[in-house]
């Protein structure tokens, strides 16, 4: 029997999870419910596993059943409905995508799959409705290699378990803490890096099992009780999807989980903070809380995907009660089955169920490529410009190295007028092919310097993208070496920390010591998905003519352009749109590339309609 007030800590982990998935607003780091739940499945399997060591009736057999009887029905149920769902909204290369997640998660990699999709230039991830089974994937390898290595510890060396979970654990941070410098999504999505996370709660299972807890007086424990519950809270409130995570930014969260958990240990009356983690909704909540996970991701994705938008708060709550009632309808039918202990029929049932449909899933992730697609007349041309931005020595996309810049290579356009730097990020390098192009009308030698996702800031601080802070710092050397008497910054501006974003002035300042006139070309225009797909699904019907409402707010070329007051500024929404509507094509031209850089055609317009120098 899992006890009440560890079910009410699943029920604000999931609620949490939910309003950032559904955008409520209500918390900015509702994405480390994820990492309370990796402390509570470690204490729980681990608390399990040594628990029947103990009286010698731990069998691996036994274990993995357990697992599967768990765990599989109410998943393959949730990816049996996701492909339906799929098969009807999602567009052909989407759906094809969808096949391959589909796999990998019957097959407990579904980590691995999104890890290696990941990157700058990553699917959006309403176009992933299995993205959120990363997590399943960490858990289930953790159960893959948690029972051997117990069992092992615990008849050859179990006086130091504790230790050697204890280095096992620290080993796992450290390795976690290195990736957010140096391969930052590894860091994210594989088990290697996560394993601390499900090892503090290992750590805390053998603390109870071996010493019955650490000693500690009443108040001590209502101490812990109400720090732990507070550093949850504390991280959902302040930490923000733009923070590195999970690295160092994750152990308040999970000491957190560890304390509240520890705080409920023994006999006597529980902590308040535990006490009210037992309220009778938070349990049934946490009773769901696992079919709430697997069903509410897939709502959520297929909102965004076809409404174009973020739902508005009414919209979230709604999505919210539907993800309530299909996740209770999912626990009660299949959940619940797969955890009596007696083959019932109705058990036997979810068995059979559960397997059959375990092939059907596996069979129609093989066969996604042969499905009859609804949307048949849909054909994805390929608009990318990347292979005319300059290639690695001008455009990087390593975040742990500096830039390996080739200054012949680099040198985009010949002239005697003015030599140039075009210093930025992607949204700097996609004006490339349309300088290139326009190349005549200036008289301008351009020097091409761009790494992506790295602001063009000098103040700019990120611990997972050291190459670009070295790249970056050698800028003002460049202008005085190169002779470069024009600098001009593009960047994702949308993407950059209102912290950095305040100290533009600063790198204005900095290149114009160094003689340079400055120009800041500001945000350009952003959709709330690939151009392409906001034409078939929605532009069709709302917008005929190709011109569609941006994705953020354009206030935000009123900052920048309070931070340019000694640099000329360009606004790129004043010229290309006509108040948020933007046009994405012309005719049957495409202008981006996917769902804010240009294609080759969209630059040479950008570059020909404001970018500066032009005879």
């Amino acid at each position: 029997m899992i006890r009440q007030d560890i079910q009410g800590l699943r029920a604000i982990s999931i609620m949490a999870v939910l309003e950032f998935h559904f955008k409520m607003g209500f918390t900015t780091g509702g994405f480390t419910g994820v990492d309370v739940f990796f402390v509570i499945s470690g204490y729980l399997i681990s608390s399990g596993i040594m628990r029947n060591i103990e009286q010698n009736e731990f069998s691996f057999l036994r274990f993995y059943q357990r697992r599967i009887f768990r765990l599989m029905p109410a998943l393959i149920v949730t990816c049996l409905l996701t492909a339906i769902g799929a098969w009807w909204l999602l567009l052909p290369p989407d759906f094809a995508a969808f096949g391959f997640s589909l796999i990998s998660a019957v097959f407990a990699a579904a980590n691995f799959y999104f890890w290696k999709q990941s990157g700058y230039f990553a699917p959006e991830s309403q176009s992933q409705p299995l993205l959120h089974l990363w997590s399943l994937g960490i858990e289930e390898q953790f159960y893959f290699l948690m029972p051997a290595a117990l069992v092992l510890i615990s008849r050859w060396c179990k006086p130091h378990r504790l230790l050697l979970i204890t280095l096992a654990l620290l080993g796992s941070l450290a390795v976690c803490i290195g990736a957010a410098f140096i391969a930052p999504a590894a860091g994210f999505y594989l088990l290697p890096c996560r394993a601390w996370e499900l090892l503090a709660g290992a750590f805390l299972a053998v603390v109870v099992m071996d010493r019955g807890g650490l000693p500690a007086s009443r108040l001590w424990r209502e101490t812990a009780g109400a720090s732990g519950l507070a550093l949850i809270l504390g991280s959902m409130l302040i930490l923000r999807e733009t923070d590195v995570f999970p690295a160092w930014n994750a152990i308040a969260p999970c000491l957190g989980a560890g304390l509240v958990i520890w705080a409920g240990t023994g006999t006597d009356r529980a902590p308040v903070a535990n006490r009210a983690l037992s309220w009778a909704p938070f349990r049934f909540i946490g009773n769901i809380s696992y079919s709430l996970y697997l069903v509410h991701w897939p709502i959520a994705a297929f909102w965004e995907y076809r409404m174009m938008r973020p739902p508005t708060m009414g919209e979230s709550w709604a999505l919210v009660a539907i993800s309530l009632i299909l996740a209770s309808l999912i626990w009660q039918l299949f959940e619940q089955p797969g955890r009596r202990k007696t083959l019932l029929p109705r058990k036997r049932l979810t068995i059979i169920v559960a397997s059959a449909a375990g092939l059907v899933a596996l069979g129609l992730g093989i066969a996604t490529h042969r499905v009859p697609q609804r949307f048949s007349d849909f054909a994805l041309a390929d608009n990318s410009a990347q292979g005319q931005w300059g290639g690695p020595h001008c455009f990087n996309e390593s975040l742990a190295h500096p830039i390996d810049w080739d200054r012949r290579l680099c040198t985009r356009t010949h002239g005697k007028a003015h030599r140039v730097l075009l210093w930025g990020d992607s949204f700097a390098a996609h004006y490339t092919p349309g300088l290139v192009r326009d190349a005549a009308n200036r008289d301008a030698e351009i020097l091409q310097y761009t790494f992506a996702g790295c602001p063009p800031i000098l103040a700019y601080n990120s611990l997972s993208r050291v190459g670009c802070q070295v790249s970056n710092g050698r800028v003002p050397d460049m202008v005085t070496q190169l002779h470069v008497d024009t600098v001009v910054i593009a960047a994702k501006w949308t993407d950059t920390p209102k912290r950095t974003l305040d100290r533009l002035h600063e790198t204005i300042a900095a290149l114009r010591a160094r003689g340079a006139k400055v120009y800041v070309i500001g945000q350009t225009p952003e959709f709330v998905a690939d151009v392409q797909r906001v034409d078939y699904v929605g532009g069709r019907h709302n917008a005929p003519d190709g011109q569609w409402p941006i994705a953020f707010d354009p206030a935000i070329n009123a900052v920048l352009k309070a931070q340019s007051a000694q640099a000329g500024f360009i606004d790129p929404l004043a010229a290309l749109c006509s108040g948020r509507q933007c046009p994405y094509r012309r005719g049957k031209i495409w202008l981006y590339a996917d769902y804010g850089h240009f294609s080759a055609a969209g630059s040479q317009w950008a570059v020909e309609t404001y970018f500066p120098l032009r005879k």
